[in-house]
């Protein structure tokens, strides 16, 4: 049996709370961001550059005739694969410098999270 002095949990866990944040520590964040994307940048640049001509084919299969008849592997066209991971860099590099913007609304949203977070949930 629980005494009076105990308080009553709730169902939300109260450490994800942030609270206000001092605004040294936005800051730092800021620069952290600003920072992993200029990396981010000369990572992918990197990547480009040392690239060779290594082509990676994409191919598909498209049936003809009934179910279970047997089907033709085509190739498609090919990706260069360089270009190919300097793309995933390069959107790395993006989402630090929309994640370092500031708020634009007054209520302290942050526009560039949704924005980041939607297109890097459809590239996965």
């Amino acid at each position: 049996m629980a005494d009076a002095t105990t308080t009553p949990t709730t169902s939300a866990d109260p450490s994800l709370d942030l609270g206000d944040q001092p605004e040294t520590t936005l800051d730092r964040l800021r620069w952290l961001n600003l920072a992993m994307g200029v990396l981010h940048l000369v990572q992918g640049l990197a990547i480009v550059a040392l690239s060779n001509d290594f082509r990676a084919p994409v191919t598909g299969s498209f049936p003809e005739g009934p179910p279970g008849s047997p089907s033709q592997l085509e190739e498609l066209f090919t990706i260069p694969f360089g270009w190919g991971v300097a793309a995933f860099v390069f959107l790395s590099a993006a989402a630090h410098f929309i994640i370092a913007a500031r708020p634009s609304a007054p209520t302290g949203r942050n526009f560039a999270r949704v924005a980041t977070t939607s297109g890097g949930s459809s590239t996965r």
